[in-house]
């Protein structure tokens, strides 16, 4: 380990880290958070300086505290600034995340996962509900993961899947998803086979 991987810290009075720097200088980040009316330990923006490059990344939030959206900025030159990439997400009314967006989510051109939770508040279900690409092109659907959980939360199976609106399997032309096990929990509580390997 070199000088240069010595890495300065320092924090506000609440324990807020304000900046991280390497003592070589080449990785300098600095952190600032909200005033006390919105909430004075949630970080607003950081900023990161690393070989002559300025990254700006914004974060916003719902009332109830919980990220809403992250975006980052790259400074293309003194003062201007362009969009590198931004990400959303959305939350139900128990405050669980249902959904993950990167890229501009009203240009057919970025990512948007899905999720779904069972009555404990348990996710049961990830997918991919849109993609640049669409599912109906050969070699590229949609991955799903379905968990089965049992009544005390305990997980006793993964299936893994995949959305695909192309004919498989003497299928019409229409939106399938195919399922296929991953895991399953078979010889008692805290066992487990991965059926996959």
């Amino acid at each position: 380990m070199g000088l240069g991987d010595t890495v300065l810290y320092e924090y506000d009075k609440v324990g807020n880290r304000t900046l991280s720097a390497r003592i070589d200088g080449q990785d300098v980040r600095t952190y600032q958070y909200g005033a006390p009316t919105s909430g004075p330990n949630r970080l607003e923006q950081s900023l990161q300086q690393q070989g002559g490059v300025t990254m700006r990344t914004d974060y916003g939030y719902n009332l109830n505290g919980s990220i809403t959206d992250r975006t980052r900025y790259s400074q293309v030159a003194p003062p201007f600034w362009g969009l590198v990439s931004e990400d959303h997400f959305g939350y139900s009314y128990r405050e669980l995340n249902w959904k993950y967006q990167n890229g501009n989510p009203w240009e057919n051109n970025h990512w948007d996962w899905r999720y779904r939770y069972n009555a404990q508040g348990e996710r049961e279900q990830k997918r991919l509900y849109h993609g640049p690409l669409a599912d109906s092109i050969v070699g590229q659907p949609y991955p799903w993961v379905q968990y089965l959980l049992g009544g005390s939360k305990e997980q006793l199976a993964v299936w893994h899947g995949q959305q695909m609106t192309s004919p498989f399997c003497d299928t019409a032309w229409r939106r399938n998803v195919f399922l296929y096990p991953t895991e399953y929990l078979s010889y008692g509580v805290g066992k487990h086979s991965n059926v996959v390997t």
